[in-house]
């Protein structure tokens, strides 16, 4: 999935050059990052990219082994939900019902690939005896701005181990956040799944029947290729979360725990736990000079040189046009700042 425009990678992210495009923790772009990641696990051939038409031509240049018939264009960016049922119908046309499915977005970071292949394979595996199966990892600290997992027996100690999942919870707030934490049986809630087409489905069908009537519809003009019937229709799909529209709402599902260093890049305060540090815990890229202060995140995306003194636990982001400063830890606000400039600055935007 390589739709979204990352708004809290602003300035950096922009409507013309969203984060899956930008270079935050390797030499790659995250979508690179993501494509290298599943590659030794599947041939070229099955690898498919979902979004709009906008950020597939910017991702074909990056991805020229996929081949192009490949990259399957929603008519409109209507979050994960609409993405998945696409992605699923369109490779049930070209693959069968029985073709197991793996979703990833295209904008995370993993530290211990071969973790993270060990732990797909485990997914596909149990995909293909049926379940459906989410990702589950496994949390080192009570964060706040994920959701989480709850997870009940263990069906398989492995590694890596696969367990029975019994229900998804919002983004908790810090004790509760703890509690999760303390308690061992809550996973973060890592937005990758996994389904055999048919079982994707037939349980679409179970718990959410006037989904499943939407996505019935769609079979035939995706195969004909009739571009307005299938905008039309999709129109119609509900602009949510795979996880709200569907995982929620099952009766079954089970949970692979991905031990692998997995984060989800949807801040500047992210790359803290992804970049090298100095020996007083800043983070530089680009030309930067820091004097005297602890703590600073600082990207210098522009030709000038950027340079602290005397001040702590900042996030400083030059796009060379603009610039943005805030206090870390409030990287979750930068949306606020984003609709500020929409109204003051659009170009900016």
């Amino acid at each position: 999935m390589a739709g979204g425009r990352g708004t809290r990678l602003w300035p950096l992210s922009r409507r013309d050059r969203p984060k899956q495009f930008l270079s935050l923790v390797t030499g790659r772009t995250l979508i690179e990052d993501a494509y290298e990641r599943v590659a030794p696990l599947v041939d070229t051939s099955h690898v498919y990219v979902v979004a709009e038409e906008d950020i597939l031509l910017n991702a074909r240049p990056l991805l020229r082994e996929i081949p192009l018939a490949n990259f399957i264009a929603e008519p409109a960016a209507r979050n994960t939900w609409p993405s998945c049922v696409l992605g699923t119908l369109e490779i049930v046309d070209r693959l069968g019902s029985r073709a197991t499915v793996l979703v990833l977005p295209a904008d995370h970071a993993v530290e211990n690939e071969d973790a993270f292949r060990e732990a797909l394979a485990a997914g596909f595996r149990r995909a293909e005896e049926g379940a459906i199966v989410t990702f589950g990892v496994k949390p080192d600290r009570p964060e706040t701005g994920y959701g989480y997992v709850r997870c009940g027996e263990v069906l398989e100690a492995g590694p890596p181990r696969v367990r029975q999942g019994l229900e998804f919870k919002e983004k908790p707030g810090e004790e509760t956040a703890r509690e999760y934490l303390s308690s061992g049986d809550y996973l973060w809630n890592s937005g990758m799944f996994v389904w055999r087409a048919d079982r994707f489905l037939e349980s679409m069908r179970g718990c959410y029947s006037a989904q499943f009537a939407v996505a019935k519809n769609l079979k035939r003009p995706l195969a004909a290729g009739e571009t307005a019937k299938v905008a039309d229709i999709y129109d119609k799909l509900e602009a949510t979360s795979v996880d709200y529209a569907f995982m929620e709402k099952l009766a079954a599902f089970e949970v692979v725990e991905a031990d692998c260093g997995w984060d989800d890049i949807g801040s500047f305060d992210a790359l803290e736990r992804v970049l090298p540090r100095d020996d007083r815990g800043n983070i530089g890229r680009g030309v930067v000079y820091q004097l005297e202060g602890v703590g600073n995140i600082v990207l210098a995306g522009g030709r000038r040189p950027v340079v602290l003194f005397g001040v702590d636990n900042n996030v400083v982001v030059d796009a060379g046009d603009v610039v943005l400063v805030y206090p870390k830890g409030a990287g979750q606000d930068v949306r606020r700042v984003v609709e500020l400039m929409k109204k003051e600055r659009p170009d900016l935007v």
